[in-house]
């Protein structure tokens, strides 16, 4: 029963995002008499991620160990391809290392993950300013690394799981070739990670306790990168 119950969590997850890629796909469909847009995007992003440690802190605090910030610096990259409104694309992240000290021990700890997204164009094709929200679906792995004053070496506790990222996206695009349409582009991203629970807890570091070590929480991130954007009309049937 319990793994029965397992699968209908992650079905329930994962129905509304089938939904929304298929209400996509079809309002990707080139229109008749609507200008079609082409183009890609390539892209760094930097900026603060807030996540709530409460559970880990607590856990390391029982056991001499320094607590963690809910505060972290996150460096990624992604790639998205435009296609009328319709958007492609995939993202991946690591978080600057934190580490703290208490008394000689050591703690630290990192993430990494990357998501495949879709999104949807609000602006309209050849404009310079894009908006668009985004849904993405990926993995994620989570390291813990704890060293006891006068221990040779760290213990590693890891964790890895699936997890979703909303996000609404905004970019200002610079041209910077007339005759290739390459353009220099400046923006900020905003959104939400969604960590999938059980897959994200660890079970060595208390005995018969489970210490939720997720990435979930608000980010905040600037956006810089390059692109070609172009905007063409649909050819007329002959007919």
């Amino acid at each position: 029963m319990k793994s029965l119950n397992e699968n209908m969590h992650y079905k329930s997850l994962i129905s509304p995002f089938v939904l929304i890629v298929c209400l996509l796909l079809y309002s990707g469909l080139p229109a008749q008499t609507k200008p079609q847009s082409r183009g890609w995007l390539s892209f760094l992003e930097v900026g603060p991620s807030f996540f709530s440690h409460h559970s880990l802190n607590n856990a390391l605090h029982t056991q001499g160990f320094g607590q963690f910030n809910h505060t972290y610096f996150s460096l990624g990259g992604g790639f998205d391809h435009i296609s009328n409104r319709l958007v492609l694309g995939g993202k991946i992240y690591g978080y600057v290392l934190d580490t703290a000290f208490v008394n000689g021990n050591q703690s630290s700890l990192m993430y990494n993950h990357l998501n495949f997204r879709l999104g949807y164009l609000l602006t309209k094709p050849g404009q310079p300013t894009l908006i668009y929200p985004s849904l993405g679906i990926g993995a994620g792995l989570g390291l813990l690394r704890l060293q006891p004053l006068g221990e040779p070496l760290p213990t590693k506790h890891q964790v890895k799981g699936g997890l979703l990222d909303a996000a609404i996206n905004l970019q200002q695009l610079s041209l910077m070739s007339e005759e290739d349409n390459y353009s220099l582009n400046l923006g900020l991203s905003v959104g939400y990670l969604y960590t999938f629970g059980k897959s994200w807890e660890l079970h060595s570091l208390i005995p018969e306790e489970r210490v939720g070590f997720s990435p979930q929480g608000i980010y905040l991130r600037i956006v810089l990168g390059v692109g070609q954007m172009s905007k063409k009309l649909p050819e007329k049937n002959s007919n």
